[in-house]
């Protein structure tokens, strides 16, 4: 499982934006976009914005999934 962003809603998909692991508990955008289509069966829970960590672009999330 990964977070993302949603970026479009076609019904009964949305692509999503995701981020990847950046270390234990972190997580950051990678270089390239990877945008995946999902049905919504598939989304688990929406998280709240994350926080930036460090200054190489690693953010945490306050929920734990």
């Amino acid at each position: 499982m990964f977070p993302g962003e949603v970026q479009l809603v076609v019904l009964p998909d949305v692509q999503e934006k995701v981020m990847i692991p950046s270390g234990a508990n972190f997580y950051k955008w990678p270089t390239d976009d990877d945008a995946i289509f999902y049905s919504l069966d598939q989304i688990v829970m929406k998280l709240s914005p994350p926080t930036i960590k460090s200054a190489r672009g690693a953010y945490e999330f306050q929920e734990k999934w």
